[in-house]
């Protein structure tokens, strides 16, 4: 799709295919960080637009995907020498809005500005935001023009998962810090306050998988392998309890089950319930860090050298 004579280095456990396309009927918009973005004809597989002139150096390769919602697709770029988000027309690949990221970083390391996680568009108070957390804080942007609505300045560093919104709250993983995840009151204006935190929480919180939210839960799976569960009004732990492995990819909910990948190729099956109860344990290739995704009635895994399809 791009050919780049001189592709930047990536983590040996990142890829230059980390960014997760978009897809809507008859059209398929891929994303590759700095080295190309284009719009592609399902069908004919034919490039509608691309744009391979947006610089960026990633310093361990790109992790955010794209966004669509009405007329614009949203890039991410929290890279090591420049940190900002933009959009594009998903129709035509031009620049509609440009915005560098408003925070004080308190450090020259790029190294520690640096950011994977995927915005998520929310109606909060009868306004459409873009959330979108990256190193130190989580900013709303207005999508049409890419205004600050408002901003939270929480700590952390590679923030990777991607926002949650539910009973009325923001739930923003930072990725490390004493404020790991926080519980955001959406509604307010520019700079938010502690007053506009609902709850905090400093541990459990996984540093690169996303959380689950099914009503007033939250489920995770964290980097050592400690799956927990939380009230998502309070912050309270609910339960935890350690399953084997160590967990980068994110887990997956589905017919009253959470479903973790392991980086050492173990598949974890326990209930989404206020008590935990592991149901299955399988062992399956050779290790994953891409997270498994659901067509219909199947799941489709990649692993570190394999991709499976497995029907219900």
């Amino acid at each position: 799709m791009f050919k780049v004579s001189k592709p930047q280095y990536t983590h040996a456990t990142n890829s230059y295919g980390s960014c997760t396309p978009w897809i809507e009927d008859g059209r398929i918009w891929i994303h590759f960080g700095t080295y190309g973005t284009a719009c592609v004809d399902t069908k004919t597989g034919k490039k509608l637009w691309e744009r391979t002139d947006i610089e960026c150096h990633h310093w361990r390769g790109p992790g955010s995907s794209p966004v669509i919602f009405g007329d614009n697709i949203f890039l991410t770029f929290d890279g090591f020498d420049k940190q900002f988000i933009m959009a594009l027309n998903k129709d035509t690949g031009k620049t509609a809005w440009m915005k560098k990221r408003d925070v004080d970083y308190k450090t020259d390391n790029g190294d520690a500005k640096k950011a994977y996680s995927t915005p998520r568009v929310i109606t909060a108070g009868g306004k459409a935001m873009l959330v979108s957390p990256f190193a130190m804080a989580t900013i709303a942007y207005a999508p049409k023009n890419g205004d600050m609505i408002w901003k939270v300045v929480h700590g952390g560093m590679n923030a990777a998962a991607r926002p949650l919104f539910g009973n009325g709250l923001v739930y923003v993983n930072a990725g490390g810090g004493n404020s790991s995840m926080i519980a955001i009151k959406p509604e307010g204006q520019g700079l938010l306050s502690e007053s506009d935190i609902e709850w905090k929480l400093g541990r459990l919180t996984p540093k690169r998988p996303s959380q689950i939210l099914l009503g007033e839960r939250i489920f995770m799976l964290n980097d050592t392998g400690i799956a927990s569960c939380l009230n998502a009004l309070t912050g309270e732990v609910i339960w935890s309890a350690r399953v084997e492995g160590s967990y980068w990819s994110s887990p997956i909910y589905g017919d009253g089950h959470i479903y973790g990948l392991s980086q050492e190729g173990k598949v974890v099956v326990f209930k989404a319930a206020d008590k935990f109860e592991l149901v299955a344990e399988n062992e399956l290739g050779d290790g994953f860090i891409a997270s498994p995704s659901v067509a219909e009635n199947s799941l489709i895994l990649r692993s570190k050298s394999h991709v499976y399809r497995i029907v219900k």
